[in-house]
């Protein structure tokens, strides 16, 4: 995760703390608020994610994405959606493009910062510097205090023993009672401690005493580290602040609970007394008096006694603020979410191999696609999941300008129609993949030169180049030519291993050939029949969109009895892409009986497949459509 995700997630679990605080500070342990401060503050400082289908950004991303699905049922343009659509579009961009736009990168290229980054280390620096400062000067002047000898506190901390040796000073350069220190703990007093009012000293050493036993020393410079890191998040200011004041309402709690709450009362005397008395705030050390007295009294007096439901509450809220704001959004396939939301319009899994009409043809038709690698693989579509890296020579053969490569067809939206120089092919896997084919008119190690001076380096087995940017990671492998290099391309998530392997299959089965070969199309045989079928199917989804019902007419079985229903497209009948024709491959020249049929389409601006799925009937020697509509 980048630094500016790591801080967004971590506000986002500040802001729930808050809330829960604001409604429950005084009815639910104050060991709760620490574990879920201690939450977020890992959140702010791991720069990994852990994904999760529970998580509220899983369930963002799904709201995202169904709210740029509609147009008539089927497709509604989606700018922005972060996915190359249709002609003259480059590579993929991620999901989360707008916390890949804001994130503050290492580096620019090799050896350069920018501004940003200076920025932001210069803010550490400052903070840093502040922090460290006001401590060391704070140690000073500690330093300079003397050993208590009095028979009350040298019974007390015999009574109370702990595993590190705890000194017990006094200085009069304090008004309150403080802690500091880690390894070599120190309880500080005033000089003007009154050594005969031994149930106020009790309570006042107790307190600091766990403050000590808790390592509070340790978690206060922990969380200064996080202050300084995301010293431009106000979030995590209002975290420090809150965070310090728990910590002071956690020892309060506890020093009720050892002492009974019929002491409640009079160490709530002593937290006034103390705040008359009280000291500026210091720097990574416990003191006394560190947040509100009124809060303080208040949670003190309302102290209650732990039992088990309030105990089981205390886990529910804790699990529940980890497991949907801790974790990131699940980053699972389309194929899988489609599972759970088919709506998302994803071309995989079996809601395509099933149109709504459901009858005993097409159930016939799908146990003869059912015999094929490639449909097989549409009706499992865990046997195509990216754990496994793809059978190079299994994959169908896809031929572009002047190369070919093998592609799995039905996982890849392949784009090659009027890219960007000096790409001539373009395809994207999932939200978070993408594949595209550059061509060069120049010579291997020129190319070579020129990326290595962008700041790409080679991999550990120097097969290909990387260059990282935030949480992505492009690939490029170099193939040379006679007079020319050829270059395959990838983006892919950097913790993703599995799709590492997968796309180094594929770029493995790059081959140039002579110009002129190929359409940008996957190489394909039809008979007569697919080929009279794939002319009345484009016909018909041509009339389906040019909304003429007459037209659609005479493309309808004699058995059609419904209602000629056409379809509007925002932007015009031309803007529509047909990609493929699906089903074809399941008819022969014999078979006169029935079929089903899908034209896949994409418009402007879609993440998505679209299909306009007709059952089709043969009638004196012609197909003729028998039902029809379109599906996601």
């Amino acid at each position: 995760m980048s630094l500016i995700q790591m801080s967004t997630s971590g506000a986002v679990m500040i802001l729930a703390v808050l809330l829960i605080r604001f409604a429950a500070v005084n009815r639910l342990p104050k060991k709760l608020f620490i574990l879920l401060w201690e939450a977020a503050l890992l959140r702010l400082l791991l720069p990994f994610s852990i994904p999760s289908v529970f998580s509220i950004y899983t369930a963002v991303r799904r709201v995202m994405i169904r709210s740029v699905i509609g147009w008539n049922g089927a497709v509604q343009s989606a700018q922005g959606t972060g996915i190359p659509q249709g002609a003259g579009t480059a590579m993929p961009v991620p999901e989360n493009m707008a916390s890949t736009l804001l994130e503050i990168e290492l580096t620019e290229s090799a050896g350069t910062l920018s501004i940003w980054t200076i920025l932001w280390l210069t803010g550490v620096c400052i903070c840093a510097v502040f922090f460290v400062t006001a401590y060391l000067r704070c140690r000073r002047e500690f330093e300079m205090s003397l050993p208590v000898h009095h028979d009350f506190s040298a019974r007390w901390l015999r009574e109370h023993p702990l595993r590190r040796r705890v000194q017990l000073r006094q200085s009069d350069r304090i008004k309150t009672p403080l802690t500091y220190g880690v390894l070599k703990p120190v309880i500080l007093l005033p000089k003007e401690t009154d050594w005969n009012d031994s149930r106020q000293l009790s309570y006042v050493l107790l307190h600091e005493q766990i403050h000590i036993r808790r390592l509070d020393s340790l978690r206060k410079l922990v969380m200064t580290a996080a202050l300084c890191i995301h010293w431009f998040n106000p979030f995590v200011w209002l975290m420090y602040i809150l965070f310090n004041r728990d910590m002071e309402l956690v020892c309060d709690e506890a020093v009720v609970h050892a002492c009974g709450r019929r002491s409640r009362s009079a160490y709530a005397r002593t937290l006034i007394s103390m705040e008359e008395r009280k000291s500026p705030a210091l720097p990574l050390c416990n003191s006394f008096s560190r947040s509100a007295v009124k809060e303080r009294v208040t949670a003190v007096m309302k102290t209650k006694k732990m039992t088990l439901w309030l105990g089981i509450v205390c886990v529910v809220i804790l699990a529940a603020v980890v497991v949907f704001l801790a974790t990131s959004a699940d980053g699972g396939r389309p194929q899988e979410t489609e599972q759970m939301e088919p709506e998302n319009g994803t071309p995989q899994g079996t809601e395509q191999m099933e149109p709504e009409s459901g009858t005993p043809q097409e159930t016939e038709q799908m146990e003869q696609e059912s015999g094929t690698p490639q449909e097989a693989e549409q009706m499992e579509p865990e046997s195509s999941a990216p754990q496994e890296a793809p059978e190079p020579d299994a994959a169908p053969l896809y031929v572009g300008a002047g190369f070919t490569l093998n592609i799995p067809e039905e996982e890849w939206q392949i784009y090659d129609e009027n890219m960007p120089a000096p790409q001539v092919m373009s395809a994207t896997y999932d939200s978070e993949t993408g594949l595209w084919v550059e061509h060069y008119e120049e010579t291997a190690p020129d190319v070579e030169a020129r990326l290595l001076e962008e700041g790409y380096l080679y991999d550990a087995s120097g097969s290909k180049l990387q260059l990282q940017s935030g949480d992505f990671l492009t690939e490029v492998r170099i193939f040379s030519g006679e007079d020319d290099a050829w270059t395959v391309c990838s983006r892919r998530l950097a913790a993703a291993e599995e799709t590492e392997a997968r796309l180094d299959a594929i770029a493995a089965t790059f081959a140039a050939v002579p110009d002129g070969q190929g359409g940008g199309q996957p190489e394909t045989t039809e008979n007569a029949e697919q080929a009279a079928l794939r002319e009345m199917i484009t016909s018909f989804f041509t009339a389906c969109f040019t909304e003429d019902p007459d037209t659609l007419r005479q493309y309808f079985s004699s058995s059609y009895s419904g209602t000629p229903e056409t379809y509007s497209v925002p932007d015009g009948f031309e803007s529509l892409e047909i990609r493929a024709v699906k089903g074809l491959d399941a008819v022969a020249e014999e078979n006169g009986g029935s079929c089903v049929l899908s034209v896949e389409f994409t418009a402007p601006g879609e993440d998505s497949y679209t299909y306009l799925t007709a059952e089709c009937v043969k009638e004196n020697g012609e197909w003729k459509v028998l039902s029809y509509g379109l599906e996601k």
